[in-house]
């Protein structure tokens, strides 16, 4: 064997013995949660109303007035909240899994108890894992970047109930692998909303699917995460912005509806992703502004402020963020919990600009054949928070 092929041969040993020694960990972790650290006080954080939970590449923490502390010390992307439980989507070696178990919000910071493994996908690569993800009525939604789909799954037994192909090809047949980078979801009532990183010409995808159609509008910039409807707009992170923006200092921004919310003349070069609010405060993650292969290598941030700014800034522990969620489960006061498919849709017309509507297409595991929501002759209603 050649030098080189032995070296690979060896990086992929080591890399296989350090995610059973990371797997191993999370299992030790589940049965027993226990804090990892201490709280660290941040000036930034001293006027922060709402609790939050913050998801990074070093896991969860707990943003408070009193400062970040770790929660749970695994790369997690997804985050949800319902009825005091925490789910979050932990990806380790090449698995992504949701992990459960009630939480206590004590003065002495989050306690946990017993966590379990509710679902778990086998990725090939880290682009693979599970995104974002929504919790509501004991269904988790989960944004399968590797299947292209959006997965409601069963919060207690952990099956999986149907997964919606909202992308078709120019035949019409569904997309089922990461091409357009699913990555976002919401459920309000019978309209599911969707973002996805690729889509239209050079740019990302805001929509929703209700019961028989998928609604879709382009945005221009790639790289769109995050997605709340709220009774003053569509809010979502423009995560890297245009390449133009980010040959400048700006990057990228938080929309809500069409109006910026961060300066653009900032050093930072703003890499926007994860955003929750109590009243008028908004909290964003900013994660660190670098090239693909040295994103882990530095500090990333938060930003704190009312709408609209001004925002402080507060350098992390943590390179990337990817979601934050408040502690009951809510990401602003002013979201819309359920809507119709027409308060939807002129919702993302108003936000974003001109929409598209098309069928999209469901599985379920009993069949697992594509059905599309235009032969069915019935509606159906993939995010109902009262029956999925």
């Amino acid at each position: 064997m050649t030098t080189p092929l032995l070296r690979l041969a060896a990086s992929h040993l080591k890399d296989a013995a350090g995610g059973a020694r990371d797997l191993w960990r999370l299992r030790g972790f589940l049965r027993r949660p226990k804090v990892p650290g201490s709280g660290t006080p941040a000036e930034a954080l001293r006027g922060l109303r709402g609790r939050y939970f913050v998801s990074t590449d070093r896991g969860i923490y707990l943003a408070t007035r009193a400062g970040l502390s770790p929660v749970l010390p695994f790369g997690t992307f997804g985050v949800g909240v319902e009825d005091g439980t925490l789910y979050a989507s932990v990806n380790l070696a090449n698995w992504s899994l949701i992990v459960a178990g009630a939480f206590h919000d004590t003065p002495d910071g989050i306690r946990l108890d017993p966590m379990r493994v509710v679902y778990q996908l086998e990725t090939k690569y880290h682009s693979d894992r599970i995104h974002q993800i929504y919790v509501r009525n004991r269904t988790i939604y989960v944004a399968n970047t590797r299947k292209n789909s959006v997965d409601l799954v069963d919060a207690d037994s952990g099956a999986l109930k149907t997964s919606l192909y909202p992308i078709t090809d120019a035949s019409g047949f569904p997309i089922s692998a990461d091409q357009n980078h699913l990555n976002s979801v919401y459920a309000a009532g019978d309209v599911l909303w969707f973002t996805t990183h690729n889509g239209g010409h050079i740019g990302s995808l805001l929509g929703f699917m209700d019961g028989t159609d998928v609604v879709t509008a382009g945005f221009p910039n790639r790289g769109v995460h995050d997605i709340v409807p709220t009774s003053q707009g569509l809010v979502f992170s423009d995560t890297f912005g245009s390449k133009k923006a980010r040959d400048l200092r700006g990057g990228g921004n938080l929309y809500i509806g069409r109006t910026p919310q961060l300066p653009t003349d900032s050093d930072l070069g703003y890499v926007v992703r994860g955003v929750a609010g109590r009243g008028d405060e908004m909290l964003i993650g900013h994660s660190l502004n670098a090239k693909r292969q040295d994103r882990f290598k530095g500090n990333g941030g938060l930003l704190v402020g009312p709408r609209g700014g001004p925002f402080q800034y507060l350098a992390t522990p943590f390179s990337q963020v990817y979601d934050i969620v408040r502690l009951d489960g809510g990401k602003l006061d002013d979201e819309i919990p359920a809507m119709t498919s027409a308060e939807a849709e002129r919702l993302l017309a108003d936000s974003v600009g001109p929409v598209t509507r098309a069928a999209y297409h469901i599985t379920t595991p009993s069949s697992g054949e594509f059905v599309s929501t235009h032969e069915t002759g019935e509606p159906r209603a993939p995010a109902s928070a009262s029956g999925a």
